[in-house]
Parts: C-alpha cells; sequence; structure tokens
C-alpha cells in the first residue's frame, strides 16, 4: 500500500478486546481472510482535551502489546473500498497483554522491538522507530502534521 498522507485511524471497540491467552474467533460466514499484526499498545491514564504535542506523554499511563487483528475481506473490498473500523473490531479481534509497563519504565517508545510470534515461529520483527507516523517529537512526521 502507498503511505496515507494523514494516519488511517480506527477504532478497536470495546467488544474486540480480550486477555492474553484467550481465544480469538470469527465466524466464516462473516469473514474468509483473518490476518493479525503484533502492535504497541498506548493506555492512556487521564481524560485528555486539547492537549499540546509538548504535553502529549505526561496523559500516557505505560505501555502494553497488542495484536491488531484485522479481517482484511472486511477491510478492503475488490473495488478499492472498504470499512477498516467494521473489519478491525470483530468480537475478540484486540488480544492485549499480558503486562502493562508504566511511562517511567520506558525512556524512548520510539525505539521498541515488537514482534509477533506463531506457533513458535517469527513471523513479524520490527522497531517502533520504522513507523510511519510517529510521535509529535519524531523527526519522520507526515505532510501536514506539525510538532
Amino acid at each position: 500500500m502507498l503511505v496515507p498522507a494523514y494516519p488511517v485511524l480506527f477504532p478497536k471497540f470495546p467488544n474486540s478486546i480480550i486477555g492474553w491467552g484467550e481465544a480469538i474467533t470469527w465466524d466464516p460466514r462473516v469473514t474468509q481472510k483473518v490476518d493479525y499484526a503484533a502492535e504497541l499498545g498506548v493506555v492512556i491514564g487521564r481524560r485528555a482535551t486539547n492537549v499540546s504535542a509538548a504535553e502529549a506523554l505526561d496523559y500516557v499511563f505505560g505501555y502494553c502489546n497488542l495484536n491488531d487483528i484485522s479481517a482484511r475481506d472486511m477491510q478492503f473490498d475488490l473495488q478499492g473500498n472498504g470499512q477498516w473500523t467494521h473489519g478491525k473490531s470483530l468480537d475478540t479481534f484486540c488480544p492485549i497483554g499480558p503486562y502493562i509497563v508504566t511511562r517511567d519504565e520506558v525512556p524512548d517508545p520510539q525505539n521498541l522491538g515488537i514482534r509477533c510470534h506463531l506457533n513458535g515461529k517469527v513471523m513479524q520483527d520490527g522497531n517502533t522507530r520504522d513507523m510511519i507516523a510517529a510521535s509529535p517529537s519524531s523527526s519522520n512526521l507526515l505532510p501536514g502534521v506539525s510538532r
């Protein structure tokens, strides 16, 4: 896929959240193309409105493992349309944990290893420094995003 001009945003609704080790399930009548992606989960610790980029990390409680499960056939269709929200928020499509690491324990959230293992095999091995849409303090901001 081409890098978007602006970050693509989508929610993971509460019905999608499950704990580490719980079964990821779906109805094969609804989706036939289920995919996974290891992600960094950011746990917001308090209500925030109109927060400046300089203050943004002050609202982060911590970080956790997150598995972004996606129904790719719902997320993308043959005409190039799709419903990212629908394809990413089915029941059980957001396993998190088993740990939360507090913000003070992570000196640089833009330099964390992220790996996905499937049946003992490494399927994804990356680092948060390679994110397309990085933090406001990063040098690799997308066009139109200011510090």
